[in-house]
Parts: structure tokens; C-alpha cells; sequence
């Protein structure tokens, strides 16, 4: 049986009197990475937070590696992780300094203390910032050198919260490439937030994805309020009207997986239900993978493999969508 790193049943916790996470059942493998998706204020951040035990859940039960957590073991539970934050705080110190002050809290030998700081430096590209005041670094060193204190801590678990903020694209391909060493040589469970579906599809063994602080079955994107019409057969948005694979009577809005929706440049989807013309607002490459922003209407977010019918893809052509009703899922 794979052990587990989390094992989480009924998990809630609530910043005011509505819950801003519920998990109901999760169970997260030792040794995987797993990337929580979702967009911005959708609850990552908050159950990163659970999962370091920064905060306590105020219901259900969560346990790391096997061991229930206890508001009174907190402490030693947050020792187990290494939680890299979206803005990490810096001291007013020199860089090495910043990276030494987790060893000497948690009294690592007085002679490994600069060694081990100075290896975790140099594993963040960071080589020769060592006497550098902290507080003369741009944002992307200072997230380097706060991924090299967690790092020097060799934590049981790795947590990042949207770890490619504030870099330059080198420096992504540096923690990319750090996180998947992380797992495959030194066998490390890592979890990272992120709203990049991409991103998360290209690094993560697992992909979780987080909606209005709910674990749910289906990338959170293309996300449509609106109402059920015609007993659950069409959906209306109010820009535009979906037929939906089957008869609902329950649900506010749609979520339509941007990796299944079709999209041609001529008119091929003639016949076909769901069709919607519209332009590109957008486009990105990532590796061998293609973004599309398209206003049809609504505005849409589509992900797919590159291939050659994307060469000639520009900002401001014409474009048809085709939405097969089985990509839909109401909620």
C-alpha cells in the first residue's frame, strides 16, 4: 500500500461564518507531485497554509506521513515542511545570513550552518549573493533566496505557492527543474499552487483542482453563470445558450474543460450543436502546448498540444469553437 503524506477527511476552516475551504475525503501519496489548480481566491492559498499547519482546521482531520495532527504538536508538525509563500518576508541581513537563520533556529550543528546555507544558495543560482544586502534584491532574487532557506531546511514536504510568481523565465525553468529533482532524486513530496492548468499538467504526478474552496472533479476555467432552461437541456449564460449532455434541474454555473473545447478556423462545426464564432484576444506557447483566449460571446480559455493547424493562429482572426455537451459540468 503507498503510504500517505496527507490524509484528510471532513477538513473545514472558515475565515468568517461562511467555510472557505471544505475537503470532505483526500488522500495525497508520499513521494508525488501534486499541483492544486484553481483561480485566484479560490482557496489554495488557505489549504496551503492547512497543509503546513500555519493554520488549524476547524473541523475534520488531517494527518502528515501518518500521524493525526494536534493543535498541541503544531509545532512539530510545521517543522516537517518547508512552505515557500507567494511574497516571502526577508530579513534585514545579508542574503546568507537570510538562508542561515532556519538552520540556527533549529540548532543544526554550528559547523554545517554556512556549508549548507551556501549549497542551497548555489542550487537557486544565487552563487556569489552571499554578502548581498537582502534588501537591495529584485522580487525574483528574493523569491530565489527564500526558496533556498526552505530548501536548506530539507523538509519532509515541500509546499509552493504559485512558485513561477515574480520570476523571469529562466528562473521558472530553474524551479521547474528543482521541483522535479526534489521528487525523483530526493524522493520529496512537493505540492504547488497555481492557476496555470498548463504548468500544472507538465510537472504534477496529480492535478487537484479547487473551485469557491471545493475540490472538484474538473478543471476550474471557462466558468459561466447563468441559469437551466427547457427542463435541463440548455443552459443560458445570458451572452449565450449551452445543450447540455443531460437533463439537470440544479445548478448556477457551467465549467467547460479548456482541453476539450474544438476550435477551426473555417466553417467545419456546421451542423453540429454548441458552435460559437468568435476572435483570438490571446494566445501563448508553452513548450509543445498552445493557450488560446477566444471572445465568443463569453469569454473563453482553451489548452491544447501544438500542432500544425496552430501556425497560423493570430490575435484578432476569426475563429469557431465547437463545445461538445459532454465537456460541460454544472455546478
Amino acid at each position: 500500500m503507498t503510504p500517505l503524506a496527507y490524509s484528510i477527511k471532513d477538513l473545514m476552516f472558515s475565515y468568517s461564518a461562511r467555510p472557505d475551504l471544505f475537503v470532505d475525503t483526500l488522500d495525497i501519496p508520499a513521494g508525488d507531485v501534486v499541483a492544486l489548480v484553481g483561480p485566484n481566491g479560490s482557496g489554495k492559498t488557505t489549504f496551503l497554509h492547512l497543509l503546513a499547519f500555519i493554520l488549524s482546521p476547524q473541523q475534520g482531520s488531517l494527518s502528515l506521513l501518518g500521524h493525526d495532527f494536534q493543535n498541541s504538536e503544531a509545532m512539530t508538525f510545521r517543522r516537517r515542511i518547508g512552505l515557500l509563500t507567494q511574497n516571502p518576508y526577508l530579513f534585514k541581513s545579508s542574503v546568507l545570513e537570510n538562508v542561515m537563520v532556519g538552520l540556527r533556529v533549529r540548532k543544526f550543528p554550528r559547523r554545517l550552518i554556512e556549508k549548507i546555507a551556501k549549497e542551497a544558495l548555489s542550487r537557486v543560482g544565487m552563487d556569489g549573493f552571499e554578502d548581498r544586502w537582502a534588501g537591495s534584491l529584485s522580487g525574483g532574487e528574493a523569491q530565489r533566496v527564500a526558496l533556498a532557506r526552505t530548501l536548506a531546511l530539507n523538509p519532509d514536504v515541500f509546499l509552493f505557492d504559485e512558485p513561477a510568481n515574480h520570476l523571469d523565465s529562466e528562473s521558472v525553468r530553474r524551479t521547474e527543474q528543482l521541483i522535479l529533482d526534489l521528487n525523483r532524486c530526493e524522493k520529496k513530496t512537493v505540492i504547488f499552487a497555481t492557476h496555470d492548468l498548463t504548468l500544472a499538467e507538465e510537472l504534477a504526478d496529480t492535478v487537484i483542482h479547487i473551485f469557491e474552496g471545493h475540490v472538484i472533479p474538473v478543471a476550474p476555467f471557462n466558468l459561466f453563470r447563468g441559469q437551466i432552461l427547457e427542463d435541463g437541456a440548455i443552459f443560458d449564460s445570458g451572452a449565450i445558450r449551452f445543450h447540455v449532455s443531460n437533463t439537470v434541474q440544479n445548478g448556477s454555473s457551467i465549467l467547460i474543460d479548456p482541453r476539450k473545447i474544438s476550435f477551426s478556423t473555417n466553417e467545419e462545426f456546421q451542423g453540429l450543436t454548441n458552435v460559437f464564432k468568435g476572435k483570438i484576444i490571446s494566445l501563448s506557447l508553452s513548450k509543445n502546448r498552445i493557450k488560446l483566449g477566444v471572445l465568443a460571446g463569453e469569454s473563453f480559455e482553451l489548452h491544447r498540444e501544438f500542432r500544425q493547424d496552430c501556425k497560423d493562429l493570430r490575435i484578432g482572426s476569426e475563429i469557431w469553437l465547437h463545445v461538445t455537451p459532454e465537456s460541460i459540468t454544472i455546478i
